[in-house]
């Protein structure tokens, strides 16, 4: 190549290219670094190196390391790609790539540095860090491999998982394996496994654990990034909470699950109630037929109207779950209500139960049916009892809450018993549904607790663990 051809290329060269010789004067200084550090050929050309775009701070260590550099003939400098801060005719700083040559000729030796300008880069990086670390989720970047490292982790990580960026970055990702929930690790791995082998973007959603225990639903999506080769890059993607999306789903789920069992059991008791009304017809017609009280059928009927009896009582129960009973609604104050149980819950829950009250003073009135609200009360406090089999403490509240806008009362029965895991958490008020042992309960009692509170327009929510008590809270809309 020509001399000519060479000039034509350091003149057309986007890149800034300085040249200087062994005492570090300034040889050759093409267009693109006259308007990178605003100095024109003939201000550059002849000055040494170190006064024209190295900081003041940094001109003593750049001219040691030139000098050793030349002393010793370290050769690692060439070659390196190295960013540095430079500084621009008019004292402002800019980041800058540095990468340098050596070459010698008939009239000595050169040192070529190629120079890039970094300021749109990094002011775009600050951009993008700027928009990405404001949204409500938190960003990350992995090495594209089997065993991704994390190159980047948003801060907004720490909000979601209580860990701090840092903790996230490096190539050991034993950190990130146990922070995921252990039951979704083996399916979240293979998912993302089966995502990267299609060549389509990962999408799942699974469990990870907070710092402080905390069990937090995520969304992980991500895409691998490939250059213009189709080599992968990296793989970006981000971490989006969905905790409250998974409780409402599931809020929404059960509503709809015990809807429908509530329809199907309105919808029997209902033509049961109809068999019932038959039979203990027939009892009263059967019975007239007698020759007097002395009959001795007439025990057998006396037992098939009990029957009968009983078997109404449990349908006006399914009745109630299935919200087609008829309330008798009045306005109440549930303090009143509370007060008339002491009593009855004290004869009731027995003497190795410890019954505590704590009442709300002014508390809003409701307005529903009085018994139903007293059989709602009774049997939750009855299903709080059969939790404690060796004594404990029932505890019920009252209060004033507001919740979503609205504002409801609020009638809280706690014991101390053997608590509840989530798969009967989820199923109490199944009608029929019970944990007690054949005989001693017709799984009605919850059921119909749901159906009277619901028709009033309220819901009941449920606090437990195994071994640490429950709260069962019943909200009733607050009277005008």
């Amino acid at each position: 190549m020509t001399s000519a051809h060479s000039n034509g290329i350091i003149e057309a060269a986007l890149d800034c290219i300085v040249a200087m010789d062994e005492d570090g004067i300034v040889r050759e200084f093409n267009p693109a670094a006259q308007r990178t550090f605003g100095y024109s050929r003939e201000q550059a050309v002849g000055r040494p190196l170190s006064q024209l775009i190295v900081p003041p701070h940094l001109r003593e260590a750049h001219e040691r390391g030139f000098r050793r550099f030349l002393t010793t003939g370290e050769t690692e400098i060439l070659g390196r790609r190295l960013e540095l801060t430079a500084m621009r005719a008019d004292g402002s700083l800019l980041p800058v790539e540095l990468a340098i040559s050596q070459m010698t000729d008939g009239a000595g030796t050169l040192f070529v540095g190629f120079i890039r300008d970094l300021s749109e880069l990094r002011a775009a990086e600050l951009l993008y860090r700027t928009v990405i670390e404001r949204l409500p989720l938190a960003a990350y970047r992995n090495a594209a491999s089997d065993r991704p490292a994390t190159l980047y982790m948003s801060p907004q990580i720490e909000d979601m998982l209580g860990y701090p960026a840092e903790y996230w970055l490096g190539e050991d990702n034993d950190f990130y394996a146990s922070v995921v929930h252990p039951e979704d690790v083996e399916r979240a791995n293979a998912e993302c496994a089966d995502a990267r082998a299609a060549g389509v973007p990962f999408r799942a959603e699974y469990r990870m654990l907070h710092s402080d225990g905390r069990v937090v639903w995520v969304l992980d999506q991500s895409t691998i990034v490939r250059d213009d080769d189709g080599v992968p890059l990296f793989a970006q993607g981000f971490l989006l909470d969905i905790t409250e999306q998974k409780r409402l789903e599931e809020q929404l789920r059960q509503s709809q699950k015990m809807d429908a069992i509530g329809q199907l059991a309105g919808g029997i008791a209902h033509d049961f109630n109809n068999m019932l009304t038959a039979i203990s017809g027939y009892a009263d017609l059967l019975a007239l037929s007698f020759d007097g009280v002395d009959d001795p059928r007439a025990a057998d009927v006396e037992q098939i109207r009990k029957a009968a009896a009983h078997a109404a009582g449990l349908t006006r129960q399914l009745l109630a779950f299935g919200r087609k009973q008829v309330l008798q609604a009045e306005r109440l104050d549930v303090n009143d209500v509370v007060r008339g149980l002491e009593q009855m819950l004290i004869r009731t829950i027995g003497a190795e139960i410890e019954l505590e009250t704590s009442l709300a003073e002014d508390v809003a009135a409701v307005e529903t049916d009085p018994d139903q609200l007293v059989q709602v009360i009774l049997n939750i406090a009855l299903n709080g009892r059969d939790a404690m089999p060796d004594g404990g403490r029932l505890r019920l509240a009252t209060g004033t809450l507001e919740c979503d806008g609205d504002r409801f009362v609020s009638v809280e029965v706690t014991d101390t018993g053997t608590g509840m895991d989530e798969d009967v958490r989820s199923r109490l008020f199944e009608p029929f549904f019970t944990t007690k042992e054949k005989g001693k309960g017709t799984g009605l009692g919850l059921a119909t607790a749901y159906g009277v509170v619901s028709q009033s327009g309220g819901r009941i929510e449920v606090e437990s663990a195994p071994g640490e008590g429950s709260t069962f809270r019943v909200l009733l809309p607050a009277a005008a």
